[in-house]
């Protein structure tokens, strides 16, 4: 105490107390800088013995958090259900979907029942189906050709179409769908009411239709549906922090098809097309990263190889019994020598082979049996042939493919940013959606504000109408498919949708009116006659 008196309480014009005053000071620094260090490398210490992915750095999947990418405890049965794979060959999954845009060239009405509402399809005033699929159809067909042969599989998306085939099915068709959901053979990809757009959905938006669209599978198709893969296949660009929601949301791994073509060269010469995504460094441990795969032909099957029964060369024909032996075997050598090819640009194990594509498969057991005898032959010549690298055929889903790299001891490289924008060649940038049609952009947000308020009105006066939510937050999600938002669908299609945004409007507007007069005169037994008058200057979205 003395020491202190005579330093802050005397005078230190003295040149002796100067200087304690200044060796005070300086011992007090170099105390205060010593802990800093300390505490610093204790902090770097931590960071290394968790194994914090870094930039430029490999990761080894089986050493670095190996249950984040596919968990042992998830609720999703086909991870338990999944073929079991050989381990001396090269295991290729055959996956098969059909490529879905809830309205694109057609509205989604129009492309659920197959009937086109285009203005050169009309007959009488009505319209009537012209060569146009149906959803509707695919979905009955595949369940078909599905309980045919027990090794078949597929794969489900776009909840915005299932939801609408879903509530025609009786409850004894509901109980086998089911099953085949149990037992892996139906898979359900992404599991959302869309497949949202990463650059122009506003963040808000594209959570509310993803768990729109995981309240369907919950309540419907059961826990035992629960998506493990976002199938963000057609989309013209990926974001960084949308995926890292879907890595909160709980997705194990994103599978998608447009990589912007100087990155996809780079990749496939240095064999990276799957990586680690670095997306989020503040996010919890388990939900930095996202294991990101990038499909060889966008959603097809290799180029000259699709096998729909109505595209020439395609000769596998249940007619054609006396030549499919040929024909298949024909097919099978052409094939074979595009997974060489595919398995140097991937270095992998596992490779996936897509059959699909735009609304493909209502032509269901006919696709199914050209695929059958394909694996059959090709399977059968492997077990003959003295090559080193043999292939191993299967029916496969997202799920399983997802699992079966994960089980692969190997090394994985990071990739942090964004994939935007993309260009799928040189002077070919896909930029103009970001502002293209903005009357719809900006009827979107307006509407996604008047959707927000209603839930909140509803919360506070204690009286939820869901049918009048549900259809605001049924348009809300289809909004944001990449091709709606975006713009990029003809006016066919966007006029279905502002027809849809005006009605969900006027019928907003009615129920923000009710929950008004609930809230503030909740004795009144007379309904307003008033109409409300918006001020947007306050909402915010």
């Amino acid at each position: 105490m003395h020491t202190f008196y005579r330093l802050f309480v005397r005078s230190t014009r003295s040149t002796k107390y100067r200087k304690q005053l200044i060796i005070l000071i300086t011992v007090v620094s170099c105390l205060g800088f010593f802990l800093y260090i300390r505490e610093e490398y204790n902090l770097r210490k931590e960071n290394n013995e968790e194994n914090i992915i870094s930039r430029n750095k490999v990761v080894l999947l089986e050493d670095k958090q190996p249950d984040d990418i596919i968990s042992s405890k998830s609720e999703n049965c086909a991870y338990k259900n999944c073929p079991k794979l050989r381990e001396d060959v090269i295991n290729v999954h055959i996956i098969c979907h059909t490529h879905l845009d809830p309205g694109w060239l057609n509205s989604v009405d129009g492309y659920f029942f197959g009937i086109d509402h285009g203005p050169n399809n009309q007959k009488g005033g009505q319209t009537y189906r012209h060569n146009m699929p149906s959803v509707l159809t695919i979905f009955n067909n595949v369940v078909s050709a599905l309980l045919e042969n027990a090794q078949r599989r597929f794969v489900m998306v776009e909840m915005s179409f299932i939801w609408r085939w879903w509530k025609r099915l009786d409850e004894d068709y509901k109980k086998i769908i089911r099953k085949l959901l149990k037992d892996g053979r139906i898979d359900i990809a992404g599991g959302s009411w869309v497949s949202n757009d990463e650059a122009v959905s506003h963040y808000s938006a594209m959570i509310d239709q993803c768990t729109f669209g995981f309240r369907f599978v919950k309540d419907e198709l059961r826990t035992c549906s629960q998506p493990a893969v976002a199938w963000q296949l057609d989309l013209f660009g990926h974001g960084r922090e949308i995926n890292s929601l879907f890595s909160q949301m709980g997705y194990d791994g994103i599978l998608f098809g447009r990589l912007d073509y100087q990155e996809k060269e780079q990749r496939t010469a240095e064999k990276t097309l799957q990586m680690i995504w670095k997306i989020n460094e503040n996010a919890p441990k388990s939900e930095r990263w996202l294991f990101t795969g990038i499909l060889p032909n966008l959603y097809h099957p290799p180029e000259t190889l699709a096998l729909k029964s109505d595209i020439a060369g395609s000769l596998l024909r249940s007619s054609d019994v006396d030549t499919i032996p040929e024909s298949a075997s024909a097919y099978s050598k052409r094939l074979l020598a595009e997974l060489k090819t595919q398995q140097e640009k991937y270095n992998s194990s596992n490779i996936a082979v897509i059959y699909g594509g735009d609304f493909e498969y209502e032509d269901a057991t006919q696709y199914f049996q050209n695929i059958d005898a394909m694996i059959d032959t090709i399977n059968n010549i492997q077990n003959t042939t003295t090559d080193k690298k043999k292939f191993y055929v299967h029916y496969s889903t997202p799920t399983c493919f997802l699992h079966a790299l994960s089980q692969e001891k190997r090394s994985w490289p990071v990739r942090e940013g964004d994939f935007l924008s993309y260009a799928h060649r040189a002077h070919a940038f896909w930029t103009g959606f970001y502002t293209s049609r903005p009357g719809i952009k900006y009827y979107e947000r307006s509407l996604g504000a008047l959707y927000q308020s209603l839930r909140q009105l509803s919360i506070f006066a204690n009286q939820v109408d869901f049918n009048g939510l549900f259809q605001l937050a049924e348009i809300m999600g289809l909004l944001q498919h990449h091709d709606t938002i975006t713009g990029t669908s003809p006016m066919i299609h966007i006029a279905d949708a502002l027809q849809r945004m005006s009605r969900a409007e006027k019928n907003g507007q009615a129920l923000a009116l009710s929950l008004y007069q609930h809230i503030l005169t909740p004795s009144m037994t007379t309904n307003w006659s008033t109409p409300l008058i918006f001020c947007q200057l306050n909402e915010s979205y």
